[in-house]
């Protein structure tokens, strides 16, 4: 359980969304990074979300962008007591001064409720976790202080080694995951469906059973 800053959409096109309160939410942020001002040690951070339908709860259901309950990461350190600043906020117009651009936004989060098999909204447990890892363009001056290195150490060849091949196997991921064939998020900037493969092996074979 933490506090959030809720922004409240004036109009049903989601144009204009000034801040409406500071918010009980059932969950809370961190950013746990070597490359982060706290070194690696856990961080809280602030968060912001829009409350499209105004009951002033965070609860993003089952359809299409989750009933629009977007969570906004900021860089900011965590304050129970609500920030002047992110009050003076309207997250949904195109402002260097008091809009989206004036905002310290790392991650922007568009949650949807999974479905139970009746249909019905399951609900987040205690213990959920949600974990981003930030993709870092390897240029020396990305993050200043902190040139990109690169070091490796040659041991000979191995084969047939059940540990290394786990090892290998776990470093593979798939996005979006899970997959909605539906989804108004799943297209690429070409304006097709995607679904996009990491670390694989230079051999390998997908298999896809349904959609």
């Amino acid at each position: 359980m933490s506090k959030s800053y809720r922004f409240v959409p004036t109009d049903t096109n989601l144009t204009s969304a000034p801040y409406g309160s500071y918010a009980d939410v059932p969950f809370s942020v961190y950013a746990v990074d070597e490359l982060d001002s706290s070194s690696g040690t856990p961080r809280q951070l602030n968060t912001g979300f829009l409350d499209a339908d105004n009951d002033g709860l965070w609860n993003p259901d089952t359809f299409a962008l989750g009933n629009y309950h977007f969570v906004l990461i900021f860089a900011s350190d965590f304050s129970v007591s609500p920030q002047e600043d992110y009050k003076t906020k309207n997250v949904m117009i195109n402002s260097s001064v008091s809009g989206f651009p004036s905002l310290d936004v790392m991650y922007a989060w568009l949650p949807r409720a999974k479905k139970n098999a009746d249909g019905t909204s399951k609900t987040y447990t205690a213990g959920d976790r949600l974990t981003v890892w930030p993709y870092r363009i390897t240029s020396p001056d990305f993050v200043p202080g902190y040139p990109v290195k690169y070091s490796w150490e040659v041991k000979g060849t191995t084969v047939s080694s059940s540990a290394i091949t786990s090892a290998e196997i776990a470093s593979i991921n798939v996005f979006p995951n899970p997959y909605y064939g539906t989804s108004e998020l799943e297209y690429d900037s070409g304006g097709e469906k995607f679904i996009y493969f990491s670390n694989l092996p230079l051999q390998s074979k997908i298999y896809i059973y349904t959609i």
